[in-house]
């Protein structure tokens, strides 16, 4: 299973997604974003101040599969391999709600 680092993120229309360890440095960085707003706002507020947001991420891309081509089955495709990705969920830590399928040869 794959595991990922940082659990949090931020953002904001100037700087984009950073991602982070802990809750409070998210939402520290999503502050400090609208402070930068702030700080012109007597121009007028940005116009995509309300993007700026933090949170937990619930999930994450991750390789499902991964196997070489077969020419009898696949034709040719113009590459060696097929690899394919979902979107799963994250249980708490980090860890993929499952495991990545393996390849399996298969034998006629």
């Amino acid at each position: 299973m794959s595991k990922i680092d940082k659990m949090y993120f931020s953002y904001d229309h100037e700087d984009g997604i950073e991602f982070h360890e802990t809750a409070t440095s998210a939402k520290a960085r999503a502050e400090a974003a609208l402070d930068g707003d702030r700080d012109y706002a007597d121009e007028g507020w940005h116009e995509e101040v309300e993007s700026i947001c933090w949170g937990e991420i619930k999930g994450r891309v991750t390789e499902t599969l991964r196997r070489p081509v077969d020419p009898e089955r696949d034709g040719t495709v113009g590459f060696d391999e097929y690899v394919d990705y979902a979107v799963k969920a994250l249980k708490e830590g980090g860890e993929n709600e499952h495991e990545q399928h393996q390849y399996v040869p298969r034998t006629l």
